[in-house]
């Protein structure tokens, strides 16, 4: 698939459009040959509106916002270098098996369409919290919390009560809590995956605070929450690292940035086909 898209790249290059259907101009240029077999122009684009055409635009788009918003620099090398070194030495000897199992033929290919890609991701979500944080705070309302889930409605009330006391709120959580909730401090936002009334109080908070007894009645379980850290500009550069990591927030950036550069599909076939995967990414009506 990555080399076709590279070769699709040319192909789309010298294509017109009529009838909202994308016509490829000397269908019959040879591009490729295998033996005594040819492979033209027309083949080639063929091919590609036969085998899930949506995801070759997706990516091909993806890498042309990166490359503007985030060009390869020193910095994003550094990053990609970094984690090309880690990946060598968590395999060792089995780096080429990785390589293989991810569809990858050498290294280079891997540097240059998994590892320089992701650093460049990394920095375009950065880029977009940055520019946006004010209005990313009061949307999203990232807190600071521990979470304590207990099976019945007493062990909650008596971890409050502890807790109330002076008790180390981790050491209440072993104590009472699921195997799922530690009592570790954690950033959560209005988008995580906490059980709703939980998320609500703990994003509701404007000053660090305890919860009463929260219950989930379809999983019969209740919560305990604590807010530790209310006010967002107390952690702002944990808050930048969570949401840069956060998947949710990489795709709201992407999203942000398909929107700014007007994305358009042109083509009805690779367009409905984009509509059924990547719907939130048309602009268009």
């Amino acid at each position: 698939m990555k080399k076709l898209i590279a070769i699709l790249a040319v192909v789309l290059l010298m294509t017109g459009c009529s009838d909202a259907r994308v016509k490829v101009t000397s269908s019959s240029t040879t591009l490729l040959t295998v033996g005594t077999e040819k492979i033209t122009k027309g083949e080639i684009f063929s091919s590609f509106m036969n085998r899930y055409p949506s995801e070759a635009v997706m990516n091909m788009a993806t890498k042309l916002i990166l490359a503007k918003q985030v060009p390869v620099d020193a910095a994003i090398k550094a990053v990609a270098d970094e984690k090309l070194a880690e990946a060598k030495e968590k395999w060792d000897d089995e780096f080429a098996d990785f390589l293989s199992a991810y569809g990858y033929e050498t290294e280079q290919e891997y540097y240059d369409n998994e590892l320089i890609v992701t650093a460049q991701t990394d920095a375009l979500t950065a880029k977009y919290i940055t520019d946006n944080y004010d209005t990313l705070i009061a949307t999203y309302k990232p807190r600071k919390i521990r979470v304590i889930q207990t099976s019945t409605q007493e062990k909650a009330v008596a971890a409050i009560k502890e807790i109330k006391e002076g008790a180390n709120f981790e050491a209440t959580a072993t104590k009472y809590s699921s195997t799922s909730y530690k009592g570790k401090e954690q950033i959560v936002t209005t988008e995580s995956s906490l059980f709703a009334a939980a998320l609500t109080f703990a994003t509701g908070a404007t000053v660090p605070t305890l919860s009463t007894a929260i219950e989930d009645s379809t999983n019969k379980v209740f919560y305990v929450v604590q807010v530790t850290v209310a006010d967002p500009a107390k952690f702002k550069d944990e808050i930048l690292t969570t949401l840069n990591s956060d998947a949710t927030f990489q795709k709201k950036a992407m999203l942000s940035f398909f929107e700014a550069g007007e994305f358009t599909v042109y083509d009805k076939t690779v367009y409905d086909e984009f509509k059924s995967y990547y719907a939130e990414y048309l602009n268009q009506k």
